[in-house]
């Protein structure tokens, strides 16, 4: 199990409880993963989950546009938790990196359960997602 002070850092865990982190944490698991490694390719099935704890990925989209994650409690693979469930870019280590992971239809399940987890994240995750359109936008 990962402790909880770790996934707290996490951008969509942000004012989550103890409590709740804890539940959180018991569906987490530490990885490694080396320079060039792929943890998401474009069209392929979303099933995990990564909070990146140090490193750096790369992001690079079929247009060409690409943006770096490099901040600890950044997340990879959001497209877990969201219909289609579908990844909509290749996400590529260009350090090595240490991530927590997690499969999306559990964090899913945990958000069901305890409906403050859910909301508190799905809103966390929207602010995500902003963010990065909004970066995609000032880039064209």
């Amino acid at each position: 199990m990962v402790n909880e002070e770790r996934i707290g850092k996490a951008e969509i865990f942000t004012g989550l409880t103890k409590e709740e982190l804890h539940e959180i944490a018991n569906i987490c698991h530490l990885e490694e993963a080396k320079k060039g490694t792929v943890l998401c390719q474009d069209g392929e099935p979303a099933e995990r989950l990564y909070i990146l704890e140090d490193g750096k990925i790369i992001i690079k989209f079929k247009n060409g546009y690409t943006f770096d994650i490099s901040k600890p409690g950044q997340i990879i693979g959001w497209s877990a938790l969201i219909n289609p469930h579908r990844f909509k870019a290749d996400a590529i280590c260009e350090k090595d990196c240490h991530l927590i992971s997690m499969k999306g239809r559990e964090l899913l399940e945990l958000g069901r359960r305890y409906k403050n987890i859910g909301l508190v994240v799905m809103d966390n995750l929207a602010g995500v997602v902003f963010s990065r359109l909004q970066n995609l936008v000032q880039y064209y």
